[in-house]
């Protein structure tokens, strides 16, 4: 598969140096509701976990501390993003440069797959959910927390976003995302709504490799 240019590459290699200064109180409020619905324990061991868009690391480096025994690995598209990643995460966790859409993982290589507020941006949504499914082991868990358009003002905005901003590939209703999830291969098994400010619509999908 032959990818284009993502545009998110240049925003976020403009934005990498602050990033995590700026949407402190946002990130804070995604990941936290990402990492409620990992259904694994700090003493599990011989499990691995991938993050999809994984940014600067700090979901990563919630979950190294939260569960040391599982083997972490991240990717992002923007190299400067990673950069941050590696200097706060160290060697121990694995770093990849690497779009969603072709992940470079091998065939069920994963126990859990998590994706916290990243899909806007992904060129294909089908596509990257494929390669989730593909990168999991038979049962494992896939966390997608994604912008959602189920209300009024979060769909009002992002609309707006999407006119001015064109890293903003697309949004989708809870219902959309779940149906997009399974067309890929999930089971769903947990939807959750919910709000990281008035404008900021979002939902947590918990789901799990059905074949």
């Amino acid at each position: 598969m032959t990818l284009k240019q993502n545009p998110a590459t240049a925003e976020y290699t403009r934005h990498a140096d602050h990033y995590d200064r700026r949407w402190r109180s946002y990130n804070k409020i995604t990941v936290a509701k990402t990492l409620s619905l990992l259904q694994t324990e700090p003493t599990a061991k011989d499990q691995a976990l991938v993050d999809i868009g994984c940014g600067t690391g700090l979901l990563l480096k919630i979950v190294s501390n939260s569960y040391p025994a599982i083997k972490l690995h991240g990717c992002d598209i923007t190299p400067a993003m990673i950069t941050k990643a590696r200097l706060a995460l160290g060697s121990a966790v694995d770093l990849k440069v690497a779009a969603a859409e072709q992940l470079p993982y091998a065939q069920q290589q994963f126990d859990f797959a998590i994706c916290n507020s990243a899909a806007q941006h992904f060129l294909s949504l089908p596509n990257a959910l494929r390669e989730a499914e593909r990168v999991l082991k038979p049962g494992g868990q896939f966390v997608l927390t994604a912008w959602s358009t189920d209300k009024l003002i979060p769909r009002l905005h992002y609309n707006l976003l999407q006119r001015r901003n064109v890293t903003i590939q697309q949004v989708m209703n809870s219902a959309e995302y779940c149906k997009q999830l399974e067309l890929a291969g999930f089971c769903i098994s947990s939807v959750q709504p919910f709000r990281a400010g008035p404008q900021w619509g979002l939902v947590s999908i918990s789901a799990s490799k059905s074949r």
